[in-house]
């Protein structure tokens, strides 16, 4: 089952997550090649790859216990921001869907991250495919024990634009990807799914990053000085 409202725990939820600097050291150790070919067979299977990415399980702060992290959207068009910052559920004003989503122990799918609900842009969570997607989905991860290390978000067809995440206090900023933001400081966090042209009949799937997050301050994925002690 996928969730996209909230619940009663959300703030925990998101809170148990690991900080960025911690799981890019263990994705790096226990996942390879071989096992993002895995999963993005599963995506081409359903043909997901353009509804659903693949997400690196982080948080960027600590929430208070009536606050969830949400995306209000971009500051204007041309500069292509975006951001995501904490809001209390009571000050919510339009309605909410879930945009990530972490596996639990009963195989759920529980959203960490929101965003406000468009109904052009929503997706269908109630059709064969993707029931049938997400429980493939969730039991490859547990069977690969990695339900604490990726996730599912949401991504639209039309927009494949890589993307660079930076937090600032307690507000995340995103904006388009340039070949001069790569660096050491830099860890992916979200990826699509693609064939590979150039070997079609071993249907190779390459993902490209959808998404990279700045690390700050000693590695975590935070604006505020934290040690890390992963």
């Amino acid at each position: 089952m996928i969730y996209t409202k909230l619940s009663f725990d959300t703030a925990v939820q998101y809170n148990e997550l690991p900080n960025l600097c911690c799981v890019k050291k263990v994705k790096n150790k226990h996942v390879t090649e071989e096992v993002f070919n895995t999963l993005g067979q599963i995506f081409f299977a359903y043909h997901i790859q353009n509804i659903f990415g693949l997400t690196l399980l982080h948080k960027h702060f600590l929430l208070e216990g009536d606050e969830i992290l949400l995306q209000t959207g971009s500051l204007s068009d041309f500069e292509q921001k975006t951001i995501s910052q904490p809001v209390k559920v009571d000050k919510l004003l339009f309605p909410i869907q879930g945009s990530n989503w972490k596996i639990t122990s009963d195989k759920s799918y529980m959203p960490y991250e929101f965003k406000l609900e468009d109904e052009d842009k929503k997706i269908d969570l109630s059709t064969s495919k993707i029931h049938s997607f997400l429980e493939e989905f969730s039991g490859k991860l547990n069977e690969l024990n990695l339900t604490n290390i990726f996730g599912i978000c949401a991504i639209g067809k039309d927009s494949f634009i890589p993307s660079i995440e930076s937090t600032e206090g307690r507000k995340n900023i995103t904006v388009p990807f340039t070949d001069s933001d790569k660096s050491e400081n830099c860890a992916e966090a979200v990826w699509r799914f693609k064939p590979c042209l150039n070997n079609k009949e071993k249907k190779i799937i390459t993902q490209g990053y959808f998404l990279v997050c700045l690390l700050n301050c000693w590695g975590c994925h935070s604006g505020r000085q934290q040690y890390c002690y992963c």
